[in-house]
């Protein structure tokens, strides 16, 4: 029964997620001094990740496949817009990996540049 769906179980058990969460930052807040620089500031994942644990690996392993992928070919697509969409989603092994590492590599820069950001503008 566990696997069953419930809206009334997932409401209570992310108010209870919710909680931990809340009271870890407090621990946190409380037995640390606060950071002075950028770099050395604590991140929990959990944090900014609301899953349940047990879909947690799962997903992140579905997003590092499916999301650059997908980026991949929307970016190809406009820079050779000859190309037809039946040529990306036909399966060939060579074009699914140009197609991942292109959209691996904009992840990545646009990544560099949001954290880039907040370095610079973060407040100590």
């Amino acid at each position: 029964m566990p696997e069953q769906h419930d809206p009334y179980l997932n409401t209570i058990q992310r108010g209870l997620n919710e909680d931990k969460i809340k009271t870890r930052k407090k621990k946190v807040e409380n037995t640390e001094p606060k950071s002075k620089s950028f770099f050395t500031k604590n991140i929990i994942l959990s944090d900014y990740i609301h899953l349940p644990e047990s879909l947690q690996k799962f997903f992140l392993l579905t997003t590092f496949i499916l999301i650059p992928y997908i980026l991949g070919v929307f970016i190809m697509s406009v820079v050779m817009g000859y190309k037809t969409l039946k040529d990306f989603t036909t399966f060939n092994f060579d074009l699914y990996m140009l197609s991942w590492t292109i959209g691996y590599e904009t992840m990545a820069l646009i990544l560099l540049i949001i954290i880039i950001k907040s370095a610079i503008v973060f407040k100590k």
